[in-house]
């Protein structure tokens, strides 16, 4: 994780004003609900988790569509505003690479925009974690910016911060993935809608295999 201190700070301090901006965010997405649904119908078992939740309103999303989610983020100050938003949802901090989860507890993982604050280097490490919490059959859908190299943000909502972001091709993440035990189901690749900061978005949904 890139200088978690930072991003952790940044994170805390923006977590009200970042719930604010992103609360009804999927009501100008209707390719990311779509998305979202289909996982939500496509995964083994009901259990899954929002892996970097933030205020959390992707958690509550797949909870309204029936299934059993736990929101994990580095920032207590996001576990705090999801909470405090989305009472009926379980919501901890936690570290996707270092993830506390039982083996093969899950249906399914979403990662939005979580990896983006990983090192290339530890994208193995993560997927691994990830994997091994999955249950055979059990489905991962992450998200990113596409592209080379990285973004510095000094600002967001208003507030100073350091965040530095990683972008990331799709074929360098599918690769991390299979690496990781992973088949790749899906590769789609998206333009930014008006609101979204422009750069294109990449969504890979993978499966852990089901053995025999």
């Amino acid at each position: 994780m890139k200088n978690s201190t930072k991003l952790v700070k940044g994170y805390n301090l923006i977590s009200h004003a970042y719930g604010e901006r992103y609360a009804r965010e999927l009501d100008y997405k209707p390719f990311d609900r779509d998305l979202l649904l289909r996982f939500a119908r496509s995964v083994p078992a009901p259990a899954v988790c929002d892996l970097g939740c933030g205020s959390g309103h992707i958690g509550a999303h797949l909870q309204s569509l029936g299934l059993e989610v736990v929101g994990i983020d580095l920032s207590p100050g996001m576990v705090e505003e999801a909470k405090r938003r989305y009472p009926k949802v379980r919501y901890e901090m936690g570290d996707m690479l270092d993830l506390k989860l039982e083996e093969s507890s899950l249906g399914g993982i979403v990662a939005l925009y979580s990896i983006i604050h990983l090192r290339r280097e530890d994208l193995g490490k993560a997927f691994r974690g990830m994997s091994r919490v999955l249950k055979p059959g059990g489905l991962l859908l992450v998200a990113f910016h596409r592209g080379q190299g990285e973004i510095h943000e000094d600002e967001d909502l208003g507030y100073p911060v350091s965040f530095d972001c990683t972008l990331f091709e799709p074929e360098e993440v599918s690769r991390a993935m299979e690496e990781a035990d992973l088949e790749i189901v899906e590769t789609t690749v998206r333009r930014p809608y008006k609101q979204e900061y422009q750069t294109c978005r990449v969504y890979i949904l993978a499966e852990k295999p089901s053995r025999p």
